[in-house]
């Protein structure tokens, strides 16, 4: 069985990824807060998100945490590892860094079979 992390715990993980990509992008990407999604301006019901170009490019900071211990469908590793393929291309020391302290989220938090098909994905990425 998987013992799932707090939402906050988890949150504040995705906050270090977050953190690492930023720091890794040469500034093309930068943490938003409170944003909205294509400009600057002020927008009360956004949390944290990341922004190349000052467009977003990812969901709330917040709701990848929020995905992995409460939706039962679908857990926010997977998620925001479609997000880090996405930025591959324009950044890739913010994916690779990024893809870094994503597997070893998912390997503090899978077990069994679900564990062996993650690391599995990774086998092909940095």
């Amino acid at each position: 069985m998987i013992e799932m992390k707090e939402t906050s715990d988890l949150t504040n993980s995705f906050m270090q990824i977050a953190k690492v990509i930023v720091k890794n992008s040469d500034g093309k990407i930068r943490l938003a807060f409170r944003e909205k999604d294509f400009s600057n301006y002020q927008d009360e019901e956004a949390r944290h998100f990341l922004k190349l170009n000052n467009n977003r490019i990812s969901k709330d900071i917040e709701l990848y945490g929020y995905m992995s211990v409460n939706d039962k469908l679908g857990h926010g590793l997977p998620t925001f590892l479609l997000f880090l393929f996405n930025i591959r291309t324009d950044c890739p020391n913010s994916y690779i860094e990024g893809c870094k302290l994503l597997k070893e989220i998912g390997d503090n938090i899978f077990e069994d079979k679900i564990l062996e098909n993650w690391d599995r994905i990774f086998l092909l990425n940095p």
